[in-house]
């Protein structure tokens, strides 16, 4: 149980790093944060690579297919290699949510 919010979390940051950096989201873009009351947006399609690995999302907005090094495997306490893992993203501003 420990391992799946390991995993969750790391894809999270990665997740926003990712949108912080710029890639592929600015002004005008489809799939920025929304506003109360509007729809939420297209679930993540793409890939993210990095030094340690690669993230692959299929737009299913839950499943994603991690393959990661050793060295972040390691860090992570998770086998390395290609695996499929499901994500969810963590914000108090989705729909039916509360921010604090």
């Amino acid at each position: 149980m420990n391992n799946k919010w390991t995993i969750v979390l790391i894809c999270t940051l990665l997740t926003a790093v990712t949108v912080m950096m710029g890639c592929g989201v600015g002004a005008g873009s489809h799939n920025m944060p929304y506003e109360p009351d509007t729809p939420p947006p297209a679930p993540h399609s793409g890939v993210f690579v990095s030094d340690h690995g690669t993230m692959e999302f299929n737009g299913d907005d839950k499943t994603v297919i991690a393959d990661f090094d050793s060295e972040l495997a390691q860090l992570l306490g998770i086998p390395e290699g290609k695996q499929e893992l499901t994500y969810v993203f963590l914000s108090g501003n989705t729909p039916g949510t509360a921010s604090s």
